[in-house]
């Protein structure tokens, strides 16, 4: 009789502060005893079984994260082999015997689309000659093919990727969040601006809607379809989109919203904090400019250019739906969250035409950042340039900190104490600064919630947070409850 395994990736606390050591542990289901496999004091990242081998991808220097080592373990002998190092990985996936990762050689830096790549003593990039974009998962294997996700222009396709071609199975004006499959069907989450997140499941025959968990959104509220709008500038297409109240006294007042990231994306996903502002009588406005995920390698790098092609282009564009649409051009208002948090105190400090802001966990401080944040220390020597000891002018020159002298723009942070990622310390300086200065800023910080409090924390604090926000437009744009 065989025994019944399985795999547990697990970190533990050896140190004062940071240190972490990482296993893989083997659970003998029968008798719940449990032995260590693999002990590793950097991160491991991603891990499967492939023909009764296990491998893993791990940090090869915790002092630059992004760089990995993918090691293969025999789970009876122990025997340990380097299989490939120096890349990026995203995850591993084993298919019809062979193993398939993620990864990418930092072409451009952290930001580099992750690729298709059978892993072998030689790697071998499937996807590299066939797709320029960047991929999110691999779903698993497919009628010879490997199943993928992948942004593209707003959308999140369903493909597979072949030797020699992709075909996408799932496209147009939706978004593809998640994918399962094995060589017969593929399971997908799938939304759309009017229809949220519902598992479907494609085979030959076609697809068929799983679950109705979320109909009754659909039932009980008016949702608002997003239109379309480019701009080209500087030769360059910038998608975007804008969602229109519908009813209420025109011209309406705006809101721009901000993607984090800045490799985010914004498209054909259901966004409920939008729906619930265009319901409420605010139109919307959205792009992806210049870094945003969905697009070339090379429109995604924005290295050294944080608050500038991208301020640029978002500005033209919210010229170019002021201008076609019933817009109040003294009703705007602008919002983000992390990146997006960052740029919206950009713009207040390039551009008065605001009315009303709302930052979220956003950076005001990249030198702090540098000190502070978890990811600080590898993220913004790649994406700002060097480090506060060897480019100061640069981290300075891209703080909107040091350039509050030309805010006039009412300000609302909104932060939380548990986001380590862009710490509280972030809008802090930002409102200490303001407000010095006699500025109007107000902060609320929220003693739970990550850095992805507006999607992860507790429903009553995005309830919470949702009414912060709504009651601040309100007052600032002339929006009457």
């Amino acid at each position: 009789m065989r025994m019944k395994i399985i795999l547990l990736l697990i970190s533990f606390q050896c140190g004062l502060i940071g240190g972490f050591n990482y296993a893989i542990k083997i659970v003998e289901v029968d008798s719940g005893y449990t032995s260590d496999l693999v002990v590793e004091e950097n991160n491991i990242v991603s891990l499967e079984v492939c023909n009764g081998k296990v491998y893993y991808a791990v940090v090869k220097d915790w002092r630059n994260p992004t760089i990995h080592r993918i090691v293969e373990v025999d789970p009876i002998g122990g025997d340990k082999r380097v299989v490939v190092e120096d890349y990026s990985v995203s995850s591993l996936k084993c298919i019809d015997g062979k193993l398939y990762g993620l990864m990418h050689r930092q072409e451009i830096g952290i930001a580099s689309h992750y690729k298709l790549w059978v892993i072998s003593d030689k790697p071998e990039c499937i996807s590299c000659d066939l797709l320029d974009r960047n991929i999110y998962m691999i779903g698993g294997g497919y009628r010879g093919g490997v199943v993928v996700v992948y942004p593209d222009s707003g959308s999140s396709k369903l493909a597979i990727i072949y030797k020699d071609r992709v075909e996408d199975l799932v496209s147009g004006k939706v978004y593809v969040h998640q994918a399962c499959s094995n060589n017969n069907l593929i399971y997908y989450v799938l939304s759309t601006p009017t229809q949220p997140y519902e598992l479907y499941r494609y085979s030959g025959g076609g697809v068929e809607k799983i679950t109705s968990f979320n109909e009754w959104v659909v039932r009980e509220t008016k949702l608002y379809e997003p239109i379309k709008e480019s701009v080209v500038v500087e030769n360059e297409e910038i998608d975007g989109w804008i969602m229109l109240p519908g009813e209420g006294d025109k011209p309406y007042p705006l809101i721009l919203y901000i993607h984090g990231g800045p490799k985010g994306m914004y498209g054909y996903m259901f966004h409920p904090e939008m729906q619930l502002m265009v319901s409420e009588g605010f139109a919307v406005a959205y792009a992806n400019p210049r870094g945003s995920d969905g697009y070339s390698e090379e429109f995604v790098d924005i290295r050294g250019r944080y608050g500038v092609d991208d301020y640029k282009q978002l500005i033209i564009f919210l010229d170019h739906v002021v201008s076609k649409y019933s817009i109040d051009r003294d009703r705007l208002g602008v919002t983000g969250i992390s990146y997006g948090g960052y740029l919206t105190n950009v713009m207040i400090t390039k551009t008065n035409r605001f009315k009303a802001a709302v930052s979220e966990n956003g950076i005001g401080d990249w030198i702090a950042d540098y000190w502070a944040s978890d990811i600080g220390y590898w993220f913004d020597p790649d994406q700002i340039g060097g480090t506060p000891h060897n480019n100061l002018k640069e981290y300075i020159e891209k703080s909107p900190v040091y350039h509050v002298d030309n805010v006039e723009t009412p300000v609302l942070f909104i932060h939380s104490m548990e986001d380590y990622r862009c710490f509280i310390d972030q809008s802090l300086a930002m409102h200490v600064s303001l407000v010095m200065k006699n500025k109007e800023s107000r902060i609320v910080i929220f003693s739970k919630g990550s850095h992805g409090h507006s999607v992860y924390a507790e429903p009553r604090h995005r309830k919470k947070r949702y009414e912060i926000k709504l009651e601040w437009f309100r007052e600032k744009l002339g929006k009457k409850p």
